[in-house]
């Protein structure tokens, strides 16, 4: 099976370009120069599928990053952990003071099956595991395609002390470990508690990605 692995972070680029690198396991997938800044922007979600939470007459928007990174993985690698490395050492240190710097602040990274490109497995995921309506949801473990904020660990030989890497400012060189587990046949982006599963009907990740014209909606 093949599963996408889905980056969003904002960056902001000083002097030189930030490299990125992705692997699995030990085994590179992808290393990106990044030579413009990736924004936040805005996205509508006027006529999306499904429920709808709020009133009739308002519309839902995201502010997320302009852009979305896709990796595409084969299960094979995907055993123990994916570990993100970002080259990032541009600033106007000079002197003990800094004013300037490059940066990256991620908003989401999600790891999900490729077959959820598709509308009708959504679906039939509910079916399977009793996708709730009720906003307290059912009793259990939540499937979450992203790691918590404690999941991951993070070094860098700037910080001090680990910190919380969703929605931080990340200066400097650093690198990320996700860590991966198996459950239901599935490999998810963190360690998972025994409990039993379920699937919330207003996912995070389905509303990202029909935001930006990724889930085929073909029958």
């Amino acid at each position: 099976m093949s599963y996408i692995l889905c980056l969003f972070f904002k960056y902001h680029r000083y002097k030189r370009d930030a490299v990125m690198r992705v692997f699995a396991d030990d085994h590179l997938i992808d290393e990106i120069s990044f030579c413009n800044d990736i924004k936040i922007k805005c996205h509508n979600h006027v006529d999306y599928p499904g429920q709808s939470i709020g009133p009739k007459n308002t519309s839902e928007v995201l502010f997320l990053p302009e852009k979305i990174f896709l990796f595409e993985i084969d299960e094979y690698y995907l055993n123990d952990r994916i570990r993100i490395e970002v080259k990032n050492d541009n600033n106007n240190y000079t002197n003990g003071f800094m004013t300037e710097f490059s940066y990256l602040k991620f908003y989401e990274i999600f790891l999900f099956p490729k077959c959820l490109l598709e509308y009708k497995n959504w679906k039939s995921l509910y079916e399977r595991f009793g996708g709730q309506a009720d906003v307290n949801g059912p009793e259990g473990q939540p499937w979450s395609m992203s790691p918590t904020r404690h999941d991951i660990v993070i070094r860098s030989n700037i910080m001090k002390k680990q910190m919380h890497w969703l929605e931080h400012v990340l200066g400097g060189s650093f690198s990320l470990d996700v860590p991966l587990s198996k459950k239901y046949g599935i490999v998810h982006p963190n360690r998972l508690p025994p409990k039993k599963m379920y699937l919330d009907r207003y996912s995070r990740v389905k509303k990202i990605l029909w935001g930006f014209d990724l889930i085929n909606m073909s029958k």
